[in-house]
């Protein structure tokens, strides 16, 4: 029961507020703190790049995997269920004490016990499915080898340029309604790198001192060493050039000692002389284009006293590494210059001196210090909980006060972490929006930005509204980029989701700081459209916000999303396998599907009355009973970039078809032959076998896809003309005199805006831009009824779509809950193959499962490199979620 405690009075008179002291950290947090101080390597909990949450039981004996994860039966975000992996464990005598990820966009675990040994798992398509990529069994079981500092190689930016993208901040002008003006800047990209682009290299320090580059040493010193690596070897020639991808490598270190300096005599409080971390950072460039010194940052933490005489506190000690040229004395100077006998002298070498700056006191606990924004920034974390960004320049406390005209990160908005403490160890997401934290019970625990200060609004009229989504726009642009996980953004986002114009906002707010192609109009090959990762980022976006449970209806968006990621484009290669060509058969059978079920669905609306007398001017009115219906084929055919993919289906379809027809025929022509000759040379029969379920495939097509093909050129081409024809007119109405007539660059540069305008009107909305209503009449008066005489509507309207995941209607909603099995929700159907799964059937593979969609599929481990090409394919899922693996008779992550 809570009881509010008022005031007494003083010895003065004056009031003084009576409240309960702080909760005691205790033992937990004062052991945490030891083992800082003594060992730099003690980081039991890690947060991957690619979305891997790593931890070590309490108990040190085991490793344990997670990963943010939508449950299956209402979309609802969550961490998921711990899976112990048996490829590394710890023992009472020497336990496991440390995580470090690789920052590569696979990445690598670099697990370590007690006396050093050293173990690298990788994650290859699985988030909870490691392989050991390197054994400690050859290791060493010494004191000297203990690991008290390890370092991962950065990776080269993505674009294979020397700098990396930072995005933000979003300045508001101060014009009523205006949108946010995205800015970016550019972070040089610190090396060294390992030559191959995909790969990272791991630096240990041992406490035998043989690879020190920054420490502490025991006898209060701290010591900076430059150290290089030659990755060809010692002298080897190719050092001076590139090395090749396939180069052999025989790296070695060479050590230059820099700087020392005794920094016990210049800290400012002798009783806490220990450092409980201590930070490289490298030279960068500042805001104002100035390059900055290299900075060394040690954190001395504390936590004295016991109960409500408690008292935390923790100072930071800076220094610059600065290059010093030493000067000669004048009177040398000229003496030198009276010798001109000798030649000139050399000039004295530049030595490095550790320059202190002012050190920083905070009335907390620092347990943890992380680093973002390329070094710009660091991420403080605080023993109750509370987290701090500090500058890494200035060391001022960022994102401490409300600022809606010029946004950097949620926080300015009033986005906050719950502070529930206490926290011993955290590790951050790769967008640093949430993060996972233990506390005196050792469980991990999940925790996620929140506005605390109830609903931000519903459209950008509301000013916490529009700057939330600017917000959430550059914390999700950074990762997207660099293709980093952002699940823990979707899970912010779901709730938010449910507003009628949030999701558009945001991925129109994507679309513009990621300057996104979306329009494909004038595209007549589809390669630059299925290589188009940003765009199909930003569908997987409004694929997970519009999932509401297996059970539930996708909204508008998130159904044309879905259309728009599952269609399957691979590569037609090692066609002589028959797991290949039953894989690719399976495709098949689902794209003719799709294309049955979108002609289906036109067919409908063709009969629909309240439709068709609403496709005479009134487009508002088509756009409500679409959505009242959440039919989204008309979108899937007049929005170019989902037309583009439905024709570079087609094309596959009729690809596919001739080489299972020439297959079949040449193994018909090989039975005869054998049969005239009586030798048989046939191949192999399950080869046949495929190539012949292939051929019953295409034969049973519902909807000729030459057909199909045809009517979507003749519809690309009215699109175009309709756009060529009402965009000049409403450009010319828009400027209505006021302003000069625009030039012929000018005029092609409105129209192309313009053009793209609509596009993304009609990729993020429901509705269908005026100029398209002349098509849109034309489509079904002329060209569907065209296409209705070349297939049987009636089968095409009892035909079984129940594999497309796209009928949310009572009916068929009613009857999959009916199927359903368990909380996992069913019927399944596998992703890869495109057949129905049975979770009950004894022996099955094991399953993996989307963290963002239902979708899963069997695991397979492929053992012939047609089959690995082709599985290659699947290492995530069609929406750009990742795969966990279900472990046991599990079907929820």
């Amino acid at each position: 029961m809570p009881v509010g405690l008022g005031g007494v009075d003083d010895l003065f008179g004056d009031e003084v507020p009576l409240s309960l002291p702080p909760k005691p950290l205790g033992r937990h947090l004062h052991q945490r703190l030891d083992e800082l101080r003594a060992r730099g390597c003690c980081q039991t909990v890690a947060w991957s790049r690619a979305g891997n949450i790593a931890s070590i039981s309490p108990d040190g004996l085991s490793l344990e995997l997670r990963m943010l994860r939508a449950h299956p039966s209402n979309g609802e975000w969550g961490l998921s269920d711990p899976t112990t992996t048996d490829l590394v464990k710890g023992t009472v005598a020497n336990p496991l004490v440390h995580l470090e990820w690789s920052p590569t966009t696979a990445p690598d675990l670099a697990v370590f016990d007690s006396v050093g040994r050293v173990l690298i798992m990788n994650f290859p398509v699985s988030l909870n499915s490691p392989y050991v990529n390197r054994k400690w069994d050859a290791d060493g079981v010494e004191d000297t080898n203990v690991v008290v500092g390890c370092h991962w190689l950065p990776v080269p930016p993505i674009s294979q340029k020397p700098f990396n993208i930072l995005y933000g901040p979003a300045t508001k002008p101060p014009k009523p309604m205006s949108l946010y003006q995205y800015e970016s800047s550019f972070v040089h990209a610190i090396g060294p790198h390992h030559p191959h682009t995909a790969k990272s290299a791991l630096l240990c320090v041992t406490k035998g001192e043989f690879l020190i580059i920054a420490l502490a040493t025991a006898t209060k010193k701290l010591k900076v060493i430059k150290l290089e690596i030659q990755w060809a070897g010692p002298g080897a020639v190719q050092e001076k050039t590139q090395l090749s991808q396939t180069a052999r490598l025989n790296p070695s270190l060479v050590e230059d000692h820099l700087a020392t300096v005794d920094w016990l005599q210049m800290v400012d409080e002798p009783s806490l002389p220990e450092f409980t971390a201590l930070q490289a950072l490298p030279s960068i460039i500042d805001n104002a284009g100035n390059a900055g010194a290299p900075l060394f940052i040690g954190v001395r933490a504390r936590s004295t006293g016991v109960g409500g005489f408690e008292m935390s506190q923790t100072i930071i000690d800076r220094w610059e590494c600065a290059e010093h040229k030493p000067s000669i004395l004048t009177a040398f100077e000229q003496i030198g210059s009276r010798r001109n006998s000798v030649s000139n002298a050399q000039e004295l070498p530049i030595s490095t001196r550790l320059k202190r700056l002012a050190p920083i006191t905070i009335n907390k606990t620092v347990i943890s210090m992380q680093v973002a924004q390329y070094g710009k920034t660091l991420i403080l974390i605080m023993s109750d909980g509370s987290v701090e960004h500090r500058d890494r320049f200035t060391f001022d406390e960022l994102y401490t006060t409300a600022n809606e005209s010029k946004i950097t990160n949620l926080r300015e908005v009033g986005w906050t972490f719950s502070e529930e403490g206490p926290c011993y160890q955290a590790a951050f997401s790769p967008t640093q929006c949430s993060m996972v934290q233990t506390g005196d019970d050792g469980k991990l625990k999940w925790s996620k930005l929140h506005y605390a200060q109830g609903d931000i609004g519903e459209s950008n009229g509301d000013s916490v509204y529009c700057a939330s989504v600017a917000g959430l726009t550059i914390a999700a642009a950074g990762c997207i980029h660099t293709q980093s996980n952002f699940d823990d953004i979707l899970a912010i986002a779901h709730p938010l989701a449910q507003k009628k114009r949030f999701t558009q906002d945001w991925v129109q707010e994507l679309i513009r700081i990621l300057k996104v192609q979306v329009d494909y109009l004038q595209e007549t090959h589809h390669e630059s459209l299925m290589r188009n990762a940003l765009l199909s980022s930003c569908m997987s976006i409004m694929n997970s916000l519009g999932f509401r449970g297996e059970n539930a209806p996708r909204s508008f968006q998130s159904k044309l999303a879905n259309i728009f990621l599952n269609p399957e484009t691979r590569c037609s290669r090692w066609m002589n396998q028959a797991k290949v060509v039953e894989a690719l058969a399976g495709e098949l059978k689902w794209s003719m599907d799709l294309l049955a079920w979108i002609v289906d669905c036109l067919f409908e609306l063709m009969g629909d009355e309240t439709f068709v007398e609403n496709l005479t001017g009134k487009p508002l009115a088509v756009a409500e009973h679409l959505q009242a219906r959440n039919v989204v084929a008309l979108h899937v055919l007049l929005t170019s970039s989902t037309r583009g993919f439905l024709s570079a289906l087609c094309r596959r379809i009729a690809h596919l078809d001739g080489i299972s027809e020439r297959a079949v025929e040449f193994y018909r022509q090989q039975a005869g032959e054998a049969e005239r000759s009586g030798v048989a040379r046939l191949p192999s029969e399950q080869l046949q076998r495929a190539y012949q379920r292939m051929r019953q495939v295409t034969s049973a097509s519902l909807v000729p896809a030459v057909a199909f093909e045809a009517m979507l050129k003749t519809l690309g081409d009215d699109v175009k003309q309709a756009y060529a024809a009402y965009i000049p007119v409403m450009l010319k109405q828009s400027s209505n005199g006021h302003h000069p007539p625009p030039q012929a660059k000018q005029m092609d540069m409105l129209l192309k805006t313009s053009q793209t305008q609509m596009e993304v009107i009609m990729l993020l909305s429901r509705q269908v831009p005026p100029p398209l209503g002349s098509v849109v009449k034309k489509l079904f008066t002329e060209d569907l009824p065209a296409l209705r005489a070349q297939t049987d509507p009636a089968k095409l309207f009892f035909a079984d779509y129940r594999s497309l995941d796209v009928q949310d209607d009572a009916g068929s909603l009613a009857a999959r809950a009916a199927r359903g099995i368990g909380e996992g929700g069913g019927p399944y159907y596998d992703v890869f193959k495109r057949v129905e799964l049975s979770p009950g059937q004894k022996g099955r593979p094991p399953w993996r499962r989307c963290v963002r969609c239902p979708t899963v599929m069997e695991d397979i481990s492929p053992t012939r490199p047609g089959v690995t090409y082709v599985v290659a394919q699947k290492r995530k899922c069609s929406c750009g979620g990742s795969w966990g693996l279900l472990t046991g008779d599990k079907l929820v992550l």
